[in-house]
């Protein structure tokens, strides 16, 4: 009887170990297979793009590309699809990668690459620069520039806006930007400034986006355009005061960057003790008879008050009207008071205005933007003047923190 117990007993245990050797076996070799399965899909991606199989390329790394945090598996994924000309998608996908630590070298140059693609050498310029340190990735060496003549943009395309979708295309690039989302942010500036090339506005906002993440030289570029577009009447040169100030904070952080060399994919922080905090807001009223549109850019000079540009359009059934100014605002909890002065040109004569603005302004939670509603009265400095009263609707977005 003992015999047969101790036969039984070990006849089990060989089992037992059998069994259990045999599930670790096939779990090592699924395990093997899977990583030589993973291992394998960027090959067969980078396969792809060398032969110009592109949408095949975009479909081997649109998986794992999204379900990776993986900053070289990512940037790959957007390289595709920026030669596949979707070039949105592929702004979207650069834009994961604020949001990991740490970068290699390899993903400034395709975030580079996927800029020349689109025909901004100049960004392109800015993520990456050929150095010791920073080598194009060994496998498309010899097909990198080949894949950028074969698949680069002509130019880019430049599609007219009217007022409404310029102003929703600015807000939106302000939006982005308050949002961290920097490489969608300054194409859309790019867009608009391609479009509008003599406006000033547009070059302030990229100017600050491209500060934001440590494109310096094009930061300073941006603003001297800018600066180079202020009027030279006397009502704006508090306006180019402030912009030549700020150029020459920004020209101090160039010189004081070392040379050569590329981007972090990390935004640049700013202590709140330097420099003005930004803010923008574009709002208006459109009815049957009444549209006035109008949009303003100023700076913060406390924690609740800040000093603004004043640009706006008003038409009506009996003509049209440009306005500029400026303006200071302070706020109260949700209420909003602001003054200032304001030239009014119609039909090539000018008139001037004291402004008073009273509204409730409605701020998120984050502090980054608030949704704004105004009642603006003007009167006439001129004997005689009329009065006028105008609603505006809209929304502020404000770029860091404040004072």
């Amino acid at each position: 009887m003992v015999n047969q117990l101790t036969f039984m007993a070990d006849f089990l245990f060989r089992l037992n170990k059998s069994i259990i050797s045999g599930m670790l076996f096939i779990l090592i070799n699924i395990s093997c297979f899977g990583q030589f399965t993973k291992n394998m899909l960027p090959e067969k991606a980078r396969d792809y793009v060398l032969s110009g199989k592109i949408n095949e390329a975009i479909v081997t790394y649109a998986s794992p590309a999204k379900n990776s945090n993986d900053p070289v598996w990512i940037a790959e994924y957007a390289y595709a699809l920026a030669l596949g000309g979707i070039y949105d998608a592929a702004l979207i996908q650069l834009d994961r990668l604020w949001l990991i630590e740490q970068v290699p070298a390899d993903v400034h140059y395709f975030s580079a690459q996927i800029f020349a693609l689109m025909g901004y050498d100049n960004l392109a310029g800015e993520f990456w620069k050929e150095s010791a340190q920073n080598r194009t990735p060994f496998w498309i060496t010899s097909k990198s520039q080949v894949l950028l003549q074969q698949y680069r943009r002509k130019s880019p395309a430049i599609v007219k806006m009217n007022h409404e979708e310029l102003k929703a295309k600015f807000k939106r690039a302000n939006e982005l930007a308050s949002q961290n989302s920097f490489f969608q942010s300054i194409v859309l500036f790019q867009e608009i400034i391609d479009q509008y090339p003599d406006e000033y506005l547009p070059y302030i906002g990229f100017s600050i986006t491209l500060e934001k993440i440590g494109a310096l030289q094009a930061s300073v570029q941006a603003l001297e355009k800018g600066i180079s577009l202020v009027g030279t009447d006397a009502e704006q040169q508090e306006i180019r005061q402030f912009l030549v100030k700020r150029l020459v904070s920004i020209n101090q952080k160039l010189k004081a960057a070392p040379g050569n060399t590329t981007l972090k994919m990390q935004p640049v922080t700013v202590a709140e003790d330097k420099g003005p905090q930004m803010m923008a807001y574009a709002g208006g009223m459109v009815t049957s008879s009444y549209t006035n549109v109008n949009c303003r850019f100023g700076y913060f000079i406390t924690g609740k008050s800040n000093t603004a540009i004043d640009i706006g359009m008003t038409k009506t059934s009996t003509g049209s009207s440009s306005n500029f100014g400026l303006s200071m605002y302070s706020r109260e909890k949700i209420f909003v008071v602001g003054y200032g002065i304001q030239a009014t040109i119609r039909d090539g004569t000018s008139a001037f205005y004291a402004k008073l603005s009273v509204g409730l302004s409605l701020m998120n939670k984050k502090r980054t933007a608030s949704y704004d509603i105004f009642l603006d009265g003007n009167m006439g400095l001129a004997k005689g003047a009329i009065k006028t009263f105008n609603m505006s609707v809209g929304r502020s977005m404000y770029f860091g923190k404040r004072k």
